[in-house]
């Protein structure tokens, strides 16, 4: 695609992963703390998509240092969900309100969006969701994706 792609991971074992993966570059950072480092590396030419299985304060940075016309795909958050089993409703409750608003007057001024995807929807419409394991399981078979089981 002539994408230059940098991962995010939290820990060093999970590096090898993602650049088995395919990652050119991989930050490792316990607590979400990338984006310093991602400018760093992407210079110039700067961010156009980003794919956030995170959430939380780092869509807000990664926002703020896409390019023109960036795309920010939000999949996950992983950053609010409740870590060893333990529910913190407060503090759930503090991240939420942390969580990024993105003003659609800002976003035509940039030419910038947001856009947000859960798989469990994708059960209200079958056929899409089979079209989208169907693709997958041919790049799989051509070898053009490697899945990580």
């Amino acid at each position: 695609m002539g994408a230059r792609v940098f991962g995010t991971v939290g820990s060093e074992s999970k590096r090898l992963v993602a650049m088995a993966a395919g990652a050119d570059e991989v930050v490792v950072s316990r607590n979400y703390r990338v984006w310093p480092e991602i400018s760093r590396l992407a210079g110039r030419a700067g961010v156009d998509v980003i794919l956030d299985a995170v959430g939380g304060r780092g869509l807000r940075h990664g926002y703020e240092r896409m390019n023109l016309g960036g795309r920010l795909v939000v999949y996950g958050f992983a950053e609010m969900m409740p870590r060893r089993g333990l529910r913190n409703w407060p503090l759930l409750a503090w991240r939420v309100m942390r969580m990024p608003r993105f003003s659609p007057f800002g976003m035509t001024g940039t030419n910038k969006s947001v856009a947000g995807f859960n798989l469990v929807y994708m059960w209200k419409k079958p056929e899409l969701f089979a079209a989208g394991l169907d693709a997958l399981a041919g790049m799989a078979r051509q070898g053009t994706i490697r899945p990580v089981l």
